[in-house]
C-alpha cells in the first residue's frame, strides 16, 4: 500500500512540474511534444545539472526560447 502511495506522489509531481512548463516555459509557443521527446545526456553534480544535446538538435533555437522563458519567470541571474 505504501508502494502505491509513493507511486502516486511520483506521478502528481511530475503531472504539476509538466504543467508549470506549459504554463510558464511554452507560453507563446505552438510545439510542445517536440521538446519532451528529447534524447539528451544527463550529468548530475553537487551544484548543477548538466543537458547534453546532440550537435544537430532541429529544434535549439525552440529550446534556448524556453529556457530563457523560464529563466525570466524565475528570475535567475
Amino acid at each position: 500500500m505504501r508502494a502505491n502511495q509513493l507511486r502516486l506522489t511520483f506521478s502528481l509531481f511530475a503531472y504539476a512540474l509538466l504543467a508549470a512548463l506549459r504554463r510558464l516555459g511554452l507560453a507563446g509557443t505552438t510545439t510542445r511534444l517536440t521538446l519532451l521527446k528529447i534524447g539528451a545526456r544527463l550529468r548530475v553534480t553537487v551544484r548543477k545539472v548538466w543537458v547534453a544535446l546532440a550537435t544537430g538538435y532541429p529544434n535549439a533555437a525552440l529550446l534556448t526560447r524556453v529556457h530563457a522563458n523560464l529563466r525570466r519567470c524565475l528570475r535567475v541571474p
